[in-house]
């Protein structure tokens, strides 16, 4: 091939699989120089495989599920070497087990002579895996399915340092071990890793498993204050695996460990080339060893290998942080929830017209009709205080916010809470516009609200971005108040949880289309409560992931049914389209909806632990078609061939 035309070299090589082209750059030096040129020009990449229902369940099969899943993803148009493996298993599955065996391996930088790592490739070309365990994992490819119990995808990230990370309480490991055991160090952690790489963290994939997912909640929010701008996403599962730095292991504590924890180590450390065939084989040339001589080929593998996967005994909070100027991952969230004032709305000018009653013919999911008019903030020590036992104010009584009268800007007409609930019935939430770019915040009213004819809001509730930095300042006015505000009211239902997919599927496809991107692949975390199976609030079995695969059939997307789902906040109303902040009462004649600019489908920042909502991590890069003429713009003279192939390797 070195006769060949470089254009012809090229075009031979995208359609090579990542070990074919691998085989290829050992052909000669410019089909190394070439095939690294291709790489850089193909940028970030993905494939994915999901195990086929049936004889997933016999004990023969399943036994090389990791096998199958990382060969099979890797015989497909894969180019280069994956950095990032993410994982969904169910519990029956042997994934965690078997998955370090058969992912690539790299040596820790300096432990052989010859083993050098590309200069452009700031993780080390090392695979971080990350596992999710849950009771029901879902996939769109080949064809939609919640009954298989594994998948995995694998995916090249050029330029991006990836960062995994685990937090736990109760480890079961020895205290030589630099296990994290607090939140605010790993934070810390993360913060110094973006400081050292120079680069901003802009993704974070964080899930919560056992006793610490109920301080997942609180994580997030300290991890979304530490970096505002980062996309966060993720969600609470059964259990879960890491991969974890060995830099820390110590010989002596291996020497703590019984021979079955020596096993798991080795298997853990991904095993010698030697050593395949899944966990039955493995285990039987393990117990023909003895303690000694696993020592010995563990702490060998500790000295070559960054990483081992760590399988979650006891739970804990764990994920990993992309850094980087351009990490390729977005995220997208949906919920769906009906405003009941465009819904009264609707039916006023049906009834009007004799037509049978709609739930959406306005075209908005929201109304921007109505502002907050009278509204106070209490705290304990106020005269008006509510919250009082036995007479007296507790210290850990909350603050809160108390709206006393809505208005509505098209007639001046001053509501009570109790008249807006008569006229549109008792919503599920209330919904605040924080701010004038952003859609409206759902509350849900604290119960006292009924006897009092108020909405009651926590202060905690009513501040979303500052409650972890103490700042006062709520709607970023100086104040307390809630005068001005816009509201609305909504009530959950099925129908809007299914058109809110439909809307923001097709808005997600039309932007892409518009900004000549492409989805390499997804992650969808979906609350329990929406799927698999039909409910009686959602009608139709694997509603999230169906409106997926019909807009993006060719798309992989995995994930799982979550008991609590990380991502941007689900606000309502974005694609409406509100007024000006200071809005005035509108000429009777003259509608209050006016068109503005779409803000996009993307959100980042806002994260929080949230309900009933689908969370998707999409992998977007722009669309990428080899030029005719690439080989125009490549130097491939034998002698910048043999400098680069130096370089690289650092040998000739």
């Amino acid at each position: 091939m070195d006769d060949w035309n470089v254009d012809l070299v090229l075009h031979v090589i995208q359609y090579l699989s990542v070990l074919d082209s691998n085989r290829l750059r050992l052909a000669s030096r410019r089909c190394f120089y070439l095939v690294e040129q291709y790489r850089h020009l193909r940028g970030a990449e993905m494939v994915a495989n999901v195990n086929q229902v049936g004889s997933l369940r016999s004990s023969s099969t399943t036994q090389c599920t990791a096998q199958v899943l990382t060969h099979t993803a890797a015989s497909q148009q894969l180019q280069t070497v994956p950095n990032l493996a993410l994982a969904f298993s169910t519990l029956s599955s042997t994934l965690p087990e078997d998955l370090a065996l058969y992912l690539p391996k790299r040596q820790r930088p300096g432990q052989e002579q010859h083993q050098r790592q590309p200069r452009t490739d700031i993780n080390n070309n090392n695979t971080i895996a990350l596992g999710v365990v849950s009771g029901t994992i879902q996939s769109t490819f080949p064809t939609l399915d919640c009954r298989s119990n594994a998948g995995l995808m694998l995916a090249h990230l050029p330029n991006t340092y990836m960062h995994p990370f685990l937090v736990q309480f109760n480890s079961d490991e020895d205290d030589h071990l630099p296990m994290i055991l607090d939140l605010p160090r790993v934070i810390h952690e993360l913060h110094t890793q973006q400081e050292r790489r120079q680069q901003p963290c802009q993704v974070i994939m964080v899930f919560g498993c056992g006793e610490e997912a109920a301080f997942a909640e609180d994580f997030v929010a300290h991890l979304q204050s530490t970096f505002p701008n980062a996309t966060i996403v993720g969600g609470l599962c059964n259990d879960g695996y890491i991969s974890e730095s060995t830099e820390h292991v110590t010989r002596s504590y291996l020497q703590t460990l019984s021979s079955v924890d020596l096993m798991q180590w080795y298997r853990s450390l991904g095993g010698d080339n030697n050593a395949r065939g899944g966990s039955r084989a493995l285990a039987s040339i393990l117990k023909s060893w003895t303690k000694a001589q696993l020592l010995d080929c563990v702490w060998d593998l500790v000295q070559r290998r960054p990483y081992r996967l760590r399988i979650l005994r006891n739970g804990g909070i764990f994920g990993v942080a992309l850094f980087g100027q351009n990490v390729p991952v977005k995220s997208v969230v949906s919920r769906g929830v009906q405003s009941l004032t465009v819904l009264h709305k609707n039916n006023n000018q049906r009834a009007r017209q004799h037509h049978p009653a709609t739930t959406h013919e306005d075209n908005n999911d929201a109304s921007w009709n109505y502002v907050v008019h009278q509204s106070t903030f209490n705290k304990p020590g106020d005269a008006e205080y509510l919250f009082r036992r036995h007479g007296s104010v507790m210290d850990d009584s909350p603050s809160y916010h108390i709206v006393r009268s809505i208005k509505d800007l098209k007639t001046g007409k001053i509501y009570t809470p109790n008249q807006i609930r008569n006229q549109f019935g008792h919503p599920d939430f209330v919904g605040l516009q924080f701010s004038e770019s952003e859609g409206f915040h759902l509350l849900m009213p604290h119960p006292l609200s009924f006897n009092v004819d108020a909405f009651i809001f926590l202060e905690s509730a009513c501040d979303p971005y500052n409650k972890n930095n103490n700042n006062t300042d709520v709607n970023n006015n100086g104040n307390k108040s809630l005068e001005g505000l816009f509201i609305d009211f909504f009530d959950m239902t099925g129908e809007a949880c299914v058109r809110d997919m439909d809307q923001t599927m097709q808005l997600l496809r039309d932007q892409t289309t518009k900004n000549k991107e492409e989805l390499l692949g997804a992650i969808m975390i979906s609350c329990s409560a929406r799927g698999p199976e039909a409910s009686s609030l959602i009608h139709e079995s694997m509603a999230d992931a169906t409106r997926f695969a019909r807009v993006f059939p060719d798309v992989p997307c995995l994930g799982f049914y979550a008991n609590g789902e990380i991502g941007p906040l689900a606000l309502a109303g974005q694609r409406s389209c509100p007024p000006p902040r200071q809005a005035q009462p509108h000429d009777q004649d003259q509608e209050q909806e006016q068109q503005r600019p779409h803000a996009g489908v993307f959100r980042h920042g806002q994260a929080a632990l949230q309900g009933f909502t689908a969370v998707f991590a999409l992998f977007v890069v722009p669309k990428f078609t080899l030029p005719d003429n690439a080989g125009n713009f490549l130097n491939d003279d034998p002698v910048h061939v043999r400098q680069f192939v130096q370089s690289y390797l650092g040998s000739a």
